[in-house]
């Protein structure tokens, strides 16, 4: 059975999962560095303090780096599967495992403290208001999934939170 396809309700989980992962975050690179960078324009104003733009470069190179950690990616790569196959007939307003998703997609790609908690403020911040400013600009896909906008907040809060522009992540 091919790598997350669906039998009786079942997600199929094999080694492959992790290359179509990894080439997600590859393919929607474009996708994630722009609410990356939006985030960082918020907060640069919020704090009134320059924070460098994230780079395609910076943003890939910290994706080969998650993938070279076998664990982190595997379940990294179930997480994202999970998002990508999660539909339902409307996003209802009480479903909440789409945000819970997200949110520990985030923590995942910080992986240590102060990041893995910036990175769950600024999921919250793309995922409710970044979100709906630049929405036009991020393409969904598939169409009928109720979390890829959680994913791709996600992703890119995680991302955040570990690529360099910031001081205070300088200064560690």
């Amino acid at each position: 059975m091919p790598p997350g396809d669906h039998c009786n309700g079942h997600i199929w989980i094999g080694s492959s999962v992790i290359d179509e992962a990894k080439t997600f975050m590859v393919d929607h690179a474009d996708s994630i560095l722009l609410l990356v960078n939006a985030a960082r324009e918020r907060y640069a104003q919020i704090f009134s303090q320059e924070v460098k733009p994230a780079t395609r470069d910076q943003l890939i190179n910290a994706v080969q780096m998650i993938f070279t950690n076998r664990p982190l990616a595997l379940n990294l790569a179930c997480l994202i599967t999970i998002c990508l196959s999660l539909e339902a007939e409307e996003d209802f307003d009480n479903l909440v495992v789409d945000e819970i998703l997200g949110s520990r997609i985030a923590e995942m790609i910080a992986a240590t403290e102060p990041g893995r908690t910036y990175s769950q403020a600024t999921f919250h911040i793309l995922d409710v208001v970044v979100r709906k400013e630049i929405g036009h600009r991020v393409p969904l896909l598939p169409e009928k999934s109720v979390a890829t906008d959680d994913l791709l907040a996600g992703l890119a809060a995680g991302f955040e939170a570990i690529l360099p522009g910031w001081a205070w992540m300088e200064r560690q």
